[in-house]
Protein backbone atom coordinates (compact mmCIF):
# COMPACT_ATOMS: atom_id res chain seq x y z
CA UNK A 1 0.00 0.00 0.00
CA UNK A 2 1.65 3.23 -1.20
CA UNK A 3 0.70 6.95 -0.66
CA UNK A 4 1.85 10.20 -2.27
CA UNK A 5 1.11 13.82 -1.15
CA UNK A 6 2.40 16.51 -3.15
CA UNK A 7 2.62 19.71 -1.36
CA UNK A 8 3.78 21.84 -3.82
CA UNK A 9 6.05 21.67 -6.99
CA UNK A 10 8.95 20.73 -5.26
CA UNK A 11 7.96 18.77 -2.82
CA UNK A 12 6.31 15.61 -2.13
CA UNK A 13 5.55 13.10 0.28
CA UNK A 14 5.79 9.57 0.00
CA UNK A 15 5.24 6.16 2.32
CA UNK A 16 4.58 2.32 1.27
CA UNK A 17 4.19 0.03 3.76
CA UNK A 18 4.35 -4.01 2.61
CA UNK A 19 2.97 -7.34 4.41
CA UNK A 20 4.39 -10.51 3.39
CA UNK A 21 4.99 -14.12 4.38
CA UNK A 22 9.15 -14.25 4.57
CA UNK A 23 10.64 -17.15 5.78
CA UNK A 24 8.57 -16.68 8.50
CA UNK A 25 5.76 -18.98 9.97
CA UNK A 26 3.21 -16.16 9.64
CA UNK A 27 3.02 -12.66 8.17
CA UNK A 28 5.15 -9.62 8.73
CA UNK A 29 4.61 -5.58 8.16
CA UNK A 30 7.23 -3.47 7.02
CA UNK A 31 7.59 0.32 6.12
CA UNK A 32 9.29 -0.04 3.71
CA UNK A 33 9.61 3.25 2.00
CA UNK A 34 8.89 6.64 4.00
CA UNK A 35 10.63 9.86 2.47
CA UNK A 36 10.39 13.48 0.97
CA UNK A 37 11.14 14.40 -1.98
CA UNK A 38 13.05 17.85 -3.46
CA UNK A 39 12.48 18.57 -7.21
CA UNK A 40 15.81 20.70 -7.67
CA UNK A 41 14.62 21.06 -11.03
CA UNK A 42 13.58 18.46 -13.93
CA UNK A 43 16.86 16.49 -14.06
CA UNK A 44 17.79 16.58 -10.36
CA UNK A 45 16.06 15.43 -6.98
CA UNK A 46 16.79 14.21 -3.48
CA UNK A 47 15.20 12.01 -1.42
CA UNK A 48 15.08 11.95 2.35
CA UNK A 49 14.12 9.36 4.77
CA UNK A 50 13.68 5.69 4.59
CA UNK A 51 14.20 5.10 0.36
CA UNK A 52 14.88 1.94 -2.23
CA UNK A 53 17.98 0.82 -2.22
CA UNK A 54 19.18 0.69 -5.82
CA UNK A 55 20.98 -2.35 -5.90
CA UNK A 56 19.24 -4.66 -8.41
CA UNK A 57 18.03 -4.24 -11.68
CA UNK A 58 13.92 -4.36 -10.34
CA UNK A 59 14.89 -2.96 -7.05
CA UNK A 60 11.81 -0.73 -7.45
CA UNK A 61 9.22 -2.94 -8.23
CA UNK A 62 10.19 -6.63 -7.70
CA UNK A 63 7.50 -7.01 -5.08
CA UNK A 64 5.11 -5.53 -7.37
CA UNK A 65 3.89 -8.85 -9.25
CA UNK A 66 1.92 -7.00 -12.04
CA UNK A 67 5.51 -5.24 -12.86
CA UNK A 68 7.61 -8.24 -13.95
CA UNK A 69 7.33 -10.84 -16.87
CA UNK A 70 8.39 -13.51 -14.32
CA UNK A 71 5.81 -14.99 -11.80
CA UNK A 72 8.85 -14.91 -9.16
CA UNK A 73 12.06 -12.92 -9.74
CA UNK A 74 14.96 -16.14 -9.29
CA UNK A 75 16.03 -15.90 -5.77
CA UNK A 76 19.65 -16.91 -6.75
CA UNK A 77 20.29 -13.17 -7.50
CA UNK A 78 17.38 -11.06 -5.19
CA UNK A 79 18.16 -13.21 -2.47
CA UNK A 80 22.35 -12.04 -2.10
CA UNK A 81 21.16 -8.97 -0.33
CA UNK A 82 18.87 -8.51 2.44
CA UNK A 83 18.66 -5.06 2.42
CA UNK A 84 15.12 -3.44 0.17
CA UNK A 85 15.58 -0.18 1.48
CA UNK A 86 17.94 2.53 3.63
CA UNK A 87 17.53 4.95 6.21
CA UNK A 88 18.93 8.11 4.61
CA UNK A 89 19.28 10.25 1.48
CA UNK A 90 19.72 9.43 -1.94
CA UNK A 91 20.40 11.62 -5.13
CA UNK A 92 19.21 11.24 -8.48
CA UNK A 93 20.36 12.90 -12.28
CA UNK A 94 18.52 12.46 -15.27
CA UNK A 95 20.17 13.62 -18.28
CA UNK A 96 19.23 13.00 -22.29
CA UNK A 97 22.23 12.54 -24.81
CA UNK A 98 20.74 12.28 -27.96
CA UNK A 99 18.43 9.29 -28.15
CA UNK A 100 19.47 7.64 -25.46
CA UNK A 101 18.39 8.69 -21.35
CA UNK A 102 21.08 8.24 -18.54
CA UNK A 103 20.10 8.16 -14.92
CA UNK A 104 22.28 8.16 -12.11
CA UNK A 105 21.55 7.25 -8.64
CA UNK A 106 23.22 7.16 -5.25
CA UNK A 107 22.21 6.66 -2.17
CA UNK A 108 23.50 6.28 1.56
CA UNK A 109 22.60 5.83 4.96
CA UNK A 110 21.83 2.36 6.73
CA UNK A 111 19.81 -0.54 7.50
CA UNK A 112 19.07 -3.60 9.50
CA UNK A 113 17.28 -6.73 7.95
CA UNK A 114 15.86 -10.17 9.63
CA UNK A 115 17.00 -13.56 8.24
CA UNK A 116 15.37 -16.08 9.35
CA UNK A 117 16.51 -16.30 12.84
CA UNK A 118 19.49 -13.76 12.72
CA UNK A 119 19.51 -10.43 11.56
CA UNK A 120 21.77 -7.91 9.26
CA UNK A 121 22.83 -4.31 10.07
CA UNK A 122 24.37 -2.55 7.31
CA UNK A 123 26.22 0.81 7.77
CA UNK A 124 27.57 3.17 6.25
CA UNK A 125 25.93 1.98 3.11
CA UNK A 126 27.22 3.39 -0.41
CA UNK A 127 25.43 2.62 -3.14
CA UNK A 128 25.89 3.99 -7.24
CA UNK A 129 23.13 2.49 -9.59
CA UNK A 130 23.91 3.96 -13.71
CA UNK A 131 21.09 3.54 -15.73
CA UNK A 132 20.90 4.05 -19.58
CA UNK A 133 17.93 3.41 -21.93
CA UNK A 134 17.96 3.39 -25.65
CA UNK A 135 14.92 2.26 -27.73
CA UNK A 136 13.78 -0.99 -26.50
CA UNK A 137 16.61 -1.69 -24.44
CA UNK A 138 17.69 -0.89 -21.07
CA UNK A 139 21.27 -1.23 -19.57
CA UNK A 140 22.13 -0.89 -15.75
CA UNK A 141 25.08 -1.03 -13.90
CA UNK A 142 25.68 -1.15 -9.88
CA UNK A 143 28.14 -1.08 -6.96
CA UNK A 144 26.92 -1.16 -2.89
CA UNK A 145 29.36 -1.15 -0.52
CA UNK A 146 28.71 -1.36 3.74
CA UNK A 147 30.04 -2.59 6.75
CA UNK A 148 28.34 -5.71 7.71
CA UNK A 149 27.29 -6.95 11.15
CA UNK A 150 25.85 -10.00 11.98
CA UNK A 151 23.53 -9.93 15.38
CA UNK A 152 21.25 -12.54 16.97
CA UNK A 153 22.84 -15.59 15.14
CA UNK A 154 23.45 -18.45 17.12
CA UNK A 155 26.27 -20.74 15.81
CA UNK A 156 28.21 -17.38 15.93
CA UNK A 157 27.66 -16.43 19.28
CA UNK A 158 28.31 -20.03 20.24
CA UNK A 159 31.89 -19.75 18.07
CA UNK A 160 32.57 -16.55 19.07
CA UNK A 161 31.95 -17.58 22.97
CA UNK A 162 34.27 -20.92 22.55
CA UNK A 163 37.04 -18.66 20.71
CA UNK A 164 36.90 -16.44 24.19
CA UNK A 165 36.85 -18.98 26.70
CA UNK A 166 39.77 -21.10 25.17
CA UNK A 167 41.98 -17.86 24.59
CA UNK A 168 41.06 -16.74 28.39
CA UNK A 169 41.71 -20.52 29.59
CA UNK A 170 44.58 -21.08 27.50
CA UNK A 171 46.55 -17.60 27.80
CA UNK A 172 46.52 -17.47 24.45
CA UNK A 173 45.33 -13.70 23.01
CA UNK A 174 45.42 -14.92 19.75
CA UNK A 175 42.34 -16.63 20.02
CA UNK A 176 41.05 -14.26 22.04
CA UNK A 177 41.79 -11.46 18.61
CA UNK A 178 40.30 -14.21 16.30
CA UNK A 179 37.21 -14.25 18.30
CA UNK A 180 36.95 -10.43 17.79
CA UNK A 181 37.79 -10.97 14.23
CA UNK A 182 34.96 -13.65 13.49
CA UNK A 183 32.08 -11.90 15.15
CA UNK A 184 32.36 -9.66 12.31
CA UNK A 185 31.26 -6.43 13.68
CA UNK A 186 31.32 -3.60 10.88
CA UNK A 187 33.45 -5.87 8.36
CA UNK A 188 33.51 -4.92 4.49
CA UNK A 189 31.09 -6.14 2.51
CA UNK A 190 30.76 -5.27 -1.26
CA UNK A 191 27.82 -6.19 -4.34
CA UNK A 192 28.16 -5.46 -7.99
CA UNK A 193 25.60 -5.99 -10.23
CA UNK A 194 24.90 -5.21 -14.21
CA UNK A 195 21.69 -6.00 -16.30
CA UNK A 196 20.59 -5.75 -19.61
CA UNK A 197 17.07 -5.83 -20.30
CA UNK A 198 15.41 -5.83 -24.32
CA UNK A 199 11.66 -5.10 -25.16
CA UNK A 200 11.48 -5.05 -28.80
CA UNK A 201 8.92 -5.65 -31.28
CA UNK A 202 7.25 -9.67 -29.64
CA UNK A 203 10.97 -10.48 -27.95
CA UNK A 204 11.32 -9.82 -24.50
CA UNK A 205 15.19 -10.21 -23.16
CA UNK A 206 16.61 -10.16 -19.47
CA UNK A 207 19.01 -10.59 -17.63
CA UNK A 208 21.03 -10.16 -14.58
CA UNK A 209 24.86 -10.68 -13.32
CA UNK A 210 25.46 -10.28 -9.85
CA UNK A 211 28.37 -10.63 -7.38
CA UNK A 212 28.51 -10.41 -3.00
CA UNK A 213 31.75 -10.52 -1.67
CA UNK A 214 32.63 -9.69 2.47
CA UNK A 215 34.96 -9.74 4.85
CA UNK A 216 32.53 -11.52 7.59
CA UNK A 217 30.99 -15.14 8.33
CA UNK A 218 28.86 -14.60 5.14
CA UNK A 219 29.61 -16.40 2.09
CA UNK A 220 30.60 -14.58 -1.26
CA UNK A 221 28.79 -15.48 -3.95
CA UNK A 222 27.87 -15.16 -7.66
CA UNK A 223 24.82 -15.34 -9.64
CA UNK A 224 23.21 -15.21 -12.77
CA UNK A 225 19.75 -15.59 -14.87
CA UNK A 226 18.85 -14.91 -18.23
CA UNK A 227 15.36 -15.07 -19.24
CA UNK A 228 13.76 -14.88 -22.78
CA UNK A 229 10.08 -14.79 -23.81
CA UNK A 230 8.29 -14.08 -27.01
CA UNK A 231 4.71 -12.37 -27.16
CA UNK A 232 1.76 -14.01 -29.02
CA UNK A 233 -1.30 -11.78 -29.29
CA UNK A 234 -2.05 -10.83 -25.38
CA UNK A 235 -0.48 -14.50 -24.69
Amino acid sequence: LQADYTVNDWLSLTAQGLVRKDAEEGYGAELSWAFAKFRISDELSVRVGRVGLPIFMISDYRNVGYANTMLRPPSEVYSQVPFNSVDGADITWRHEFGNTSLTTQFAAGSTKAPVTSFHVRGKDILALNLVAENGPFTLRVGHARTKVTLDDLPSLNTLVGSLRAAGAGYRLPQLTALASEVEAKGDKGTFNSIGLTADWNNFVLQTEFAKRKTETYINDTTSWYVMGGYRIGKF
